[in-house]
């Protein structure tokens, strides 16, 4: 099965597992499990803005009043419908931080935006001088989205001062030029050794793949407790002088 990043609204997933939930509570069994996974995805809108808002300050913006555009409205994508649509969640977090941002949605109701939530939405040619871009759903029409087309919507400047918030992972990973300098020089270098490893990608797409980032004196006890367990099949034989020499390596 294949997953992709978002928020999770509409009826199946949003509100169906609550009446399971509620009828397994009648019967004796508490479903921890599901009302976990609701729990977060329930707070993923907040935790959307929460990142927006500290992205806006890390990119030195006044965070009341920041002109921010939210791409897509709907509950799920290339859908007109916006009932219970969890963008609304980014909004109303937004919204307490003393932003209201605006939103282009090519697809969704506008009668139903409007009626229900009291937005007009805007065309997206007019999203123009933002501080930061939000694409909240994948519809097909942000798909050929390109970066210069994505750049013509913030305000002038290095992209040091553009926040870009992709929740759907919708731009082509390729393209993503929004990265402090080392990860410019992670990003070329995965590249590299992928190209070398003759790793393309329909076989990232395919596939489990992590990759270990480290410093020289890392990367050594991380590659060498990989092939340990490789050629032992088990895990417990990396003691823990490995773990320590390996804990400032990042997996990805």
């Amino acid at each position: 099965l294949k997953f992709f990043p978002g928020l999770v609204g509409g009826h199946c997933i949003g509100v169906d597992p609550y009446y399971l939930t509620y009828k397994a509570e009648q019967l004796g069994y508490h479903s921890q499990v599901i009302l976990a996974g609701r729990r977060i995805n329930d707070d993923m809108g907040k935790y959307v803005a929460e990142n927006v808002v500290k992205k806006l300050i890390a990119a030195g913006k006044n965070v009341k009043d920041a002109k921010v555009a939210i791409l897509g409205f709907t509950f799920k994508e290339n859908c007109p419908d916006t009932r219970n649509t969890r963008v609304i969640d980014i909004m109303n977090e937004l919204g307490e931080y003393g932003i209201t941002p605006v939103v282009a949605d090519p697809v969704a109701d506008a009668d139903e935006g409007k009626q229900h939530y009291g937005i007009e939405f805007i065309d997206i040619s007019t999203v123009k001088d933002m501080d930061a871009v939000i694409i909240a759903v994948g519809h097909t029409d942000f798909m050929s989205f390109s970066m210069s087309d994505i750049d013509s919507m913030f305000a002038s400047g290095d992209n040091s001062s553009k926040v870009l918030v992709d929740v759907k992972g919708v731009l082509d990973r390729k393209s993503r030029m929004y990265l402090a300098e080392q990860g410019e020089y992670a990003y070329v270098a995965t590249l590299e050794a992928f190209k070398d490893a003759g790793i393309d990608e329909s076989y990232l797409e395919n596939n489990e793949v992590g990759i270990l980032y480290g410093n020289d004196s890392s990367a050594k006890a991380v590659v060498q407790s990989h092939e340990l367990i490789v050629e032992k099949k088990d895990t417990t034989l990396v003691g823990s002088s490995a773990i320590f020499q390996s804990m400032n390596s990042t997996v990805s």
